[in-house]
C-alpha cells in the first residue's frame, strides 16, 4: 500500500509535465499582478474574549474584480500539481505582514493552510525557515494548518513531515476534524497542537444531543494527548458559543464573531479592539470580542 501510495504522487508529479510548466507560469503571471488576496479570520480564546491569532484565507480577484473563493480553483491546481505556488504565496505574504506587526508591538499566531501536495515537496521545512529568516520572523509565530485529505499521505511519511516542521519550531494544526472517519487514524499516529473541530459538527450542537456527545468526547481526547487544544471552527450564534465555552472549548473562530477581513480592516479591528456584530441581530454589538 505504501508504494501504491508513492507511485500515485510520483504520477501526480511527472503527468503532464509541459502543461504543469505552463500553468506554473499562469499562476506566477497572476500572483505578480495581484490577483491573489489574502484575508484573516479572527481566532478568539472563548473563556477570555481575546484575540489570540488569525487564520489566513486566500482569495483570487476575478477579472470583474470579484472575489474567487478558495474551492473555487484549489482542487484544480491541487490537479496540475501547482497548489504550491499559491500556498508559498500566502506564506510570504503573512510572514511580511508578521515582521510589520512586531515592529508595530502586534504579538499574534497566524495560522496557514498548506495542501497535501505542497507538504510533500522534499523541500518545503528548508524553503519555509529561509521564508521566515527573510522576513525576520520566528516559526513559532506560524501555525500550519494541515486537511483532513492529509490522510491520504502515507502515515509514516506524514508522522516525518510534521516532526520535521515541529522540530523546526512551527505549531501543527489539523483542520476539518469530524469530516471524515480516517481522521481518527491520523491523531493516533501525529502529534498536532491543535486540532480544529469542523462547523458540521458545531452548527446543530443546540440542538443535536449527539454532535454535543461528539464535542464533548473530543474536548476529552485532546485533553489526554498531553494538552492539544481545541478550536471549534463555525461558530455562528451566542448558542453554540455558550455550550463551547461551558465545555471549556480552548479556542473558536466564525461569523459570530467576524467573516474573514481584508489584511487592513483585522489590523483596524485589533488595534480599536471593536465590538463584532452579532449575526442575529446585524446592527447589535456583540460586546464579546476584546483585546
Amino acid at each position: 500500500m505504501y508504494s501504491e501510495k508513492q507511485d500515485y504522487y510520483r504520477h501526480i508529479l511527472d503527468h503532464g509535465r509541459e502543461h504543469r510548466i505552463g500553468v506554473s507560469g499562469q499562476v506566477w503571471e497572476e500572483i505578480d499582478n495581484g490577483r491573489f488576496v489574502v484575508h484573516l479570520q479572527p481566532v478568539v480564546e472563548l473563556e477570555s474574549g481575546m484575540i489570540v491569532g488569525a487564520e489566513a484565507l486566500v482569495r483570487k480577484v476575478g477579472t470583474e474584480g470579484r472575489l474567487i473563493a478558495p474551492d473555487k480553483f484549489i482542487s484544480q491546481y491541487e490537479v496540475e500539481g501547482v497548489i504550491w505556488h499559491v500556498d508559498f504565496y500566502v506564506f510570504e505574504t503573512v510572514c511580511s505582514m508578521l515582521n510589520r506587526w512586531l515592529k508595530a508591538g502586534i504579538s499574534l499566531k497566524v495560522s496557514v493552510n498548506f495542501s497535501r501536495y505542497t507538504l510533500i515537496k522534499p523541500s518545503l521545512v528548508h524553503d519555509l525557515l529561509s521564508i521566515c529568516e527573510r522576513h525576520g520572523v520566528s516559526p513559532k509565530m506560524l501555525n500550519i494548518e494541515v486537511t483532513e485529505s492529509v490522510s491520504q499521505v502515507d502515515r509514516d511519511q506524514l508522522a516525518k513531515i510534521v516532526d520535521d516542521l515541529k522540530s523546526a519550531g512551527f505549531f501543527i494544526v489539523l483542520d476539518d476534524f469530524g469530516t471524515k472517519y480516517s481522521n481518527l487514524s491520523i491523531l493516533s499516529a501525529v502529534d498536532f497542537d491543535w486540532v480544529k473541530l469542523d462547523k458540521s459538527l458545531v452548527a446543530d450542537i443546540e440542538y443535536n444531543i449527539r454532535s454535543r456527545m461528539v464535542v464533548k468526547e473530543t474536548l476529552r481526547m485532546c485533553g489526554d494527548f498531553n494538552g492539544t487544544k481545541l478550536l471549534a471552527e463555525g461558530i455562528e450564534t451566542e448558542g453554540q458559543l455558550k455550550l463551547l465555552n461551558g465545555y471549556r472549548c480552548d479556542y473558536g473562530q466564525g461569523v459570530y464573531f467576524s467573516k474573514p477581513l481584508p489584511i487592513e480592516d483585522f489590523e483596524e479591528l485589533y488595534r480599536e479592539g471593536s465590538f463584532l456584530p452579532r449575526m442575529d441581530s446585524g446592527a447589535q454589538p456583540a460586546g464579546y470580542l476584546k483585546n
